[in-house]
């Protein structure tokens, strides 16, 4: 659609405040507040938000864009994508119990705790990190 403006602006505070857990401090604001100062100009309609650790601050998204402007969780469409592959392959789970959850991480994060805690509530699994060098061909 030619009428369609595409503005992208780089987001480097965000994943290290989110990742330490200021999520709903002052220094989560200033930044969102520095990056939505960049489309005053711009009449936006969307945000996507382009990393899996944005949808955390969806609500300080909200609160400086305003909630006529709409959030785009790409991770959303990647979840229907992998239920339709898995019920199209028959490997969706039809069982009546839930399954099992393991958390693997693949860079040593001194805080992959605390973000398991701020996404899945105090209940988390043990967490492993994995080498992903163990995967080279």
């Amino acid at each position: 659609d030619p009428q369609i403006k595409v503005f992208g602006v780089g987001c480097p505070k965000f994943v290290p405040l989110i990742e330490t857990g200021h999520i709903y401090d002052d220094a989560i604001d200033e930044a969102v507040q520095e990056y939505a100062d960049k489309f005053k100009t711009s009449d936006i309609h969307s945000l996507i938000l382009g990393c899996t650790h944005y949808p955390i601050i969806s609500e300080v998204l909200t609160k400086h864009f305003g909630k006529d402007v709409a959030l785009i969780n790409p991770a959303l469409e990647t979840a229907k994508d992998a239920a339709t592959i898995l019920t199209k392959n028959n490997l969706l789970n039809t069982q009546e119990q839930s399954g099992s959850l393991e958390l693997r991480f693949s860079a040593k994060q001194n805080n992959s705790e605390k973000m398991a805690e701020i996404i899945l509530g105090s209940d988390i699994p043990p967490i492993t990190d994995v080498d992903l060098t163990t995967f080279a061909k």
